[in-house]
């Protein structure tokens, strides 16, 4: 019931077991064949775990999805979601290489890297911009991934 409310749980939580699991590895390593667990790092993830903020969302949203499921709701996939990773993506990708009369790849490339790769709440991120350096080898007009460019209203002059 954590999940959203302290995304930070998991990587703590993770933390902690890859540290005893390394602890009772080296215990195995000397021969010793039974290891009480480190009473203190359980504790420290329990107390850390009860003080943490809750949420029922990720939870609620998996079972909310589960019961629509059961009365028979299927949501169509956008044309823009289909790629090489579906039947159908494949199908539409074929179709558009034989239209542009490109090969299957590049089709396939284009169709991801300018319509169905493009993300929501994209930003950039480091000093060198690897995507557009890709899109430049590519060949292909840059898109930072965003599905739409913001569009920056004109300042009223005073």
């Amino acid at each position: 019931d954590i999940g959203l409310a302290n995304p930070m749980a998991a990587v703590v939580v993770s933390a902690v077991r890859q540290g005893m699991e390394s602890k009772l590895a080296e215990a195995a390593k000397k021969g010793k064949a039974w290891m009480a667990p480190p009473k203190e790092q359980i504790g420290f993830v329990v107390l850390y775990l009860c003080r943490s903020l809750k949420s029922r969302q990720a939870d609620d949203y998996f079972w909310y999805i589960q019961k629509k499921r059961k009365e028979g709701l299927r949501l169509e996939i956008q044309d823009y979601s289909l790629d090489e990773h579906c039947k159908r993506g494949r199908e539409k990708i074929r179709q558009i290489a034989k239209e542009k009369g490109i090969t299957i790849g590049k089709a396939g490339e284009e169709e991801f890297y300018l319509k169905s790769g493009l993300l929501d709440k994209s930003i950039d991120v480091g000093e060198i911009d690897w995507s557009k350096i890709l899109f430049e080898d590519m060949r292909l007009p840059y898109t930072h991934y965003r599905l739409e460019e913001e569009e920056t209203e004109p300042s009223e002059a005073p």
